[in-house]
């Protein structure tokens, strides 16, 4: 497994931090001070610079990072927002630099100096590179959407909708394709002939389109069934015809029927194989991937049990845990562990282990402040007081 940790995190003119360096010394840290004074715009800093967002996920172009006045104007437009990073990859030195500045001319004729935009210089291993260069680098480091889900864990649990999360832990976890699940049952040859990858999605869709078509046509011959009968011995010939038809139609409806049933067969199949597969891989964590309904059927859902209860019934102390764990497994998964913010906690009372560096956000009383610590610190049940 390949370890990144961070060495020093500096910003400077970034959102309300005129300047801070953070000195986390490739080991586990705390960031401790009290409300406002800035503890999350260091983790937004480190988003912004390695994903382009801010902790919460939001795109670049959405989040404001520059120092701004009560008013809600920029401060100092002179001013150059930077954060600078400077890590470890399975101890190779890594330092990345990203620079916002605002970009300033006077069109011909005039004199008044007008607003382009923002402009950005990016910096790796202390050279300037292009953008796309730049990109490159953390996307090949820090892997995106797992490892933006792994530095901030709890967007998994709380942020994302649960047909992402659903899809994301699926993703990760080795399950049959629908294609071999069909390959392994005689009774689905015929729609295995139809498949055109290993996905039955398409095969689906198409089925269930085909039978709101039978459905609306079926309804539709009824209604004129009904009137045809009404004038029976006028049009005695147009009954028997349209009769035919709703035969036909019936005929296909079961058929579109039974594959509808097949295919419901393979995802029952297919959700077996991944709570199976899931259960194994988050353990002690369960996935409950279906919801059962009072009338006897179910709905698919995406909800992780601690210990019996769900997600969103457990306290702040648990939520962190239940939290950790799944970067933990993250960890294991994508063979890459990163550091961890784990914000409010305070609230965590219980130890546990985080195979990687560990950073906790804790409310305090005082200025921002970093407080090193050493292999001790992964058990997160020894508070700061």
């Amino acid at each position: 497994m390949k370890y990144l940790k961070i060495k020093t995190l500096t910003l400077q003119n970034f959102k309300g931090v005129s300047y801070f360096q953070g000195d986390f010394g490739l080991e586990n840290a705390t960031l401790t001070g009290s409300n406002g004074v800035g503890k999350t715009t260091v983790f937004d800093a480190f988003a912004w610079l390695v994903y382009g967002t801010d902790s919460q996920g939001h795109g670049e172009k959405t989040i404001q990072v520059k120092p701004l006045t009560d008013r809600g104007t920029t401060r100092d437009r002179e001013a150059v927002t930077s954060v600078e990073l400077s890590c470890t990859m399975d101890g190779r030195p890594l330092v990345l630099k990203k620079e916002m500045f605002e970009q300033w001319s006077v069109p011909k004729g005039d004199t008044v100096p007008r607003l382009e935009g923002n402009r950005f210089r990016f910096f790796y291993q202390g050279m300037p590179v292009r953008r796309s260069r730049f990109e490159e680098v953390t996307q090949s480091l820090f892997r995106s959407c797992l490892g933006q889900l792994q530095t901030g864990v709890v967007r998994l649990c709380q942020d994302l909708h649960w047909k992402q999360r659903r899809e994301l832990l699926c993703s990760i976890a080795q399950t049959p394709s629908d294609r071999a699940l069909m390959e392994s049952d005689p009774s689905m040859a015929a729609l295995l002939s139809q498949m055109e990858s290993d996905s039955a999605q398409s095969l689906r869709q198409h089925y269930s389109r085909q039978k709101s078509q039978y459905a609306g046509l079926r309804a539709n011959l009824n209604a004129k069934l009904e009137e045809t009968r009404e004038i029976i011995r006028i049009l005695s010939q147009r009954v028997e015809m349209i009769h035919a038809q709703l035969c036909e139609n019936q005929r296909n409806m079961e058929e579109t029927e039974k594959s509808l049933f097949l295919l419901s067969k393979l995802t029952q199949r297919k959700s077996a194989c991944l709570e199976s597969s899931l259960r194994q891989l988050l353990s002690p964590l369960v996935l409950r991937l279906r919801r059962p309904l009072l009338d006897g059927g179910f709905e698919d859902c995406c909800e992780l049990l601690y210990e019996g209860i769900p997600y969103s019934n457990l306290s702040t102390g648990q939520k962190i845990r239940v939290d950790l764990m799944l970067a933990s497994r993250l960890a294991e998964v994508t063979d890459l562990c990163l550091p961890c913010f784990v914000d409010n906690a305070e609230a965590l009372t219980e130890q546990i282990d985080y195979p990687g560096q560990c950073i906790r956000l804790v409310t305090g009383t005082g200025p921002l402040e970093v407080m090193r610590r050493g292999k001790e610190a992964n058990q997160f049940g020894d508070h700061l007081q």
